[in-house]
C-alpha cells in the first residue's frame, strides 16, 4: 500500500538560494571581474578569489546534494510508513503546510496539499493552531512529542516526530467514547476541566448522570473544592447524589474527574469497577474487617501483589502510630474520613511508605470503604532528613550555649594561672603544676572554639605554618 494519488509525491522543501549557490554566484562574479579588469594585481587578486569561491561552492553544493538525497529518502520512508497506518497521517514542513497524507486522512478530511494542518483539523480539534504549535516546538527540541486532547466526541491522540531539519510526521487518532446503555460495558462518568474550572469535555455517562452538557465545574459539584478520594455531592436531576470522586492531573494543567454513585448494588460495582483499572491512581475497595474486595492495576503494582483476593489491608500495611484495623473501624463509623494516614508496606525489602485516604460508601450488603493510595516514600525520606537537620541544629545551639559558659570558666582559670605564674619563680615546686594547668586550659579553649564553630556552622580549615628558619 502506498500513498494515494491525491497526496502527490513528496518533494523537497523550497527554501530560497542556499549557501552553495551564493558562493557559486560570487565566484563567477569574481572570475568575470578578473577578465574585465586591466592586467595587474587587482585582476590577479580577483581571479584567485573567484577560483577559491568556486572551489568552496563546489564542496558545499556536493554536501547539499547528498543531504537532499538523504532527506528525500527519509521522507519517502516516512510516507510509506504513514500509508499503512489506520490513523490519520500527515507530513508537514516547519510552517505547518501539508506535504503529503495517507488514505485515512484523505477519506476523513479530504485535505489539500499546501494548506496548513491546523486548517484541516478544525473539525477535529477545538483549537488546532495552538495545540499543533505547542507539540511542534516540543518535537523540535526532543525529536518527538505527544498529547491527548479532550473533545466533545471523546479524545484525540496527537503524536509528532521530527524528520530531518524541516519536516514533521503527524499521527492523529480519534477515540470516541460510546457508552452502551446498561450492561457490563458501561463507562465510568468522567469529565475534563481546565485551570479555571471550565468543563472542556464530558463523556456520555457523565452527561446522562448530570442531565446534559454543562460548562462549569460548580454546575456539577456544588461543594468546591473537590475532595478526591471521598464522597462528594453531585448534581443529579433536581437535587444532588452522593458520589465517590477521583481527581487526576492531565496534560497542560487539565484535570480529569471521575465519579461513581456511592449507593450501588454489587453487580453495578463489578460493572463500573473495570473503568477504574486504567486510572493513574491506586484505588482499593475494602469490606468490613479490611478485606480487599476490589483493586485496580496501579494499586496492585504499588502493593507488590499480583492478586488481592483474600488479602486484608492490615496484613500488607502497618501503621506508624495506631493499628490499621482501628483506623478502618473508625472510618466505617464515619470518623476520621477527611484525614490521611501514612502506612508502611510490610513485604518490601526496603522501606516503602504509602499515604492512604479513606472514603465510606454504601451498597445493599452494607457499608464499605474506598482507599486511595499514594507512594509517600520520598516524602517520608525528606521528612526524616528534615527531622535530622532539626536535631543537628538543636545540638548545635546546645553546644554553642555550653561552649560560651565553659569559655567563661576557662578565661577565669587561665587568668588566675597567669597571675600565679607571675608570683612564682621557676625554681618553685608549684611552678610546673601551674604551667600544666595553663597548657590544659589552652587545649580546652581550642576545643571550645571548635564547638562554637560547629554551632555557627563555620568550616574549620587547619593549616600548617612553616616557621622562619632564618
Amino acid at each position: 500500500m502506498t500513498l494515494t494519488a491525491q497526496t502527490m509525491p513528496v518533494t523537497p522543501q523550497r527554501r530560497g538560494p542556499g549557501r552553495g549557490m551564493v558562493l557559486l554566484a560570487l565566484g563567477l562574479g569574481a572570475v568575470l571581474a578578473a577578465f574585465l579588469l586591466p592586467n595587474g594585481a587587482a585582476a590577479q587578486g580577483a581571479l584567485a578569489a573567484g577560483i577559491g569561491l568556486l572551489t568552496v561552492s563546489a564542496v558545499v553544493l556536493v554536501q547539499q546534494f547528498r543531504l537532499s538525497r538523504a532527506q528525500n529518502a527519509l521522507q519517502a520512508l516516512a510516507a510509506e510508513f504513514l500509508a499503512h497506518d489506520p490513523a490519520l497521517g500527515f507530513m508537514t514542513d516547519d510552517l505547518g503546510q501539508i506535504k503529503s497524507f495517507n488514505a485515512a486522512a484523505q477519506a476523513r478530511l479530504q485535505p489539500v496539499r499546501g494548506m496548513t494542518l491546523a486548517s484541516s483539523l478544525r473539525d477535529v480539534l477545538p483549537n488546532p493552531g495552538t495545540s499543533l504549535a505547542r507539540l511542534q516546538i516540543r518535537a523540535t527540541e526532543a525529536g518527538g512529542a505527544q498529547d491527548e486532547i479532550a473533545t466533545r466526541r471523546g479524545y484525540v491522540r496527537l503524536s509528532v516526530t521530527a524528520v530531518g531539519a524541516y519536516n514533521f510526521i503527524w499521527r492523529i487518532e480519534e477515540v470516541t467514547e460510546q457508552r452502551p446503555r446498561g450492561g457490563p460495558g458501561a463507562a465510568l462518568p468522567m469529565l475534563t476541566t481546565g485551570r479555571s474550572g471550565a468543563i472542556l469535555s464530558m463523556n456520555e455517562a457523565a452527561r446522562e448522570f448530570v442531565g446534559g452538557r454543562v460548562r462549569r465545574l460548580e454546575e456539577v459539584f456544588p461543594d468546591l473544592p473537590l475532595q478526591s478520594g471521598h464522597i462528594n455531592p453531585v448534581r443529579h436531576g433536581d437535587g444532588t447524589y452522593p458520589c465517590f470522586v477521583v481527581e487526576t492531573q492531565a496534560n497542560a494543567g487539565k484535570r480529569e474527574v471521575f465519579f461513581l454513585p456511592s449507593n450501588m448494588g454489587e453487580d453495578a460495582w463489578d460493572a463500573e469497577w473495570a473503568a477504574f483499572d486504567g486510572l493513574p491512581v491506586a484505588i482499593l475497595r475494602l469490606a468490613v474487617g479490611g478485606e480487599i474486595v476490589q483493586s485496580n492495576r496501579m494499586a496492585r503494582n504499588l502493593l507488590g501483589l499480583p492478586r488481592t483476593e483474600g488479602v486484608t489491608l492490615p496484613r500488607v500495611l502497618e501503621g506508624l502510630g495506631r493499628p490499621v484495623s482501628d483506623w478502618l473501624n473508625d472510618a466505617l463509623q464515619g470518623r476520621d474520613l477527611g484525614e490521611s494516614e501514612f502506612l508502611r508496606l510490610k513485604s518490601s525489602e526496603t522501606e516503602v511508605f504509602l499515604q492512604v485516604s479513606l472514603g465510606r460508601v454504601e451498597d445493599p450488603s452494607g457499608p464499605s470503604l474506598i482507599a486511595i493510595l499514594h507512594d509517600a516514600t520520598e516524602l517520608k525520606s525528606l521528612e526524616a532528613q528534615f527531622v535530622q537537620s532539626q536535631k543537628m541544629q538543636a545540638i548545635g545551639e546546645l553546644a554553642g550555649g555550653v561552649a560560651h559558659d565553659f569559655n567563661n570558666l576557662l578565661t577565669a582559670i587561665s587568668g588566675h594561672c597567669d597571675l600565679l605564674l607571675l608570683r612564682h619563680d621557676q625554681e618553685d615546686p608549684d611552678y610546673a603544676d601551674l604551667v600544666q594547668i595553663t597548657q590544659n586550659a589552652n587545649r580546652a579553649a581550642a576545643l571550645v572554639g571548635q564547638l562554637l564553630a560547629f554551632s555557627r556552622k563555620q568550616t574549620l580549615r587547619p593549616e600548617i605554618l612553616a616557621g622562619n628558619a632564618g
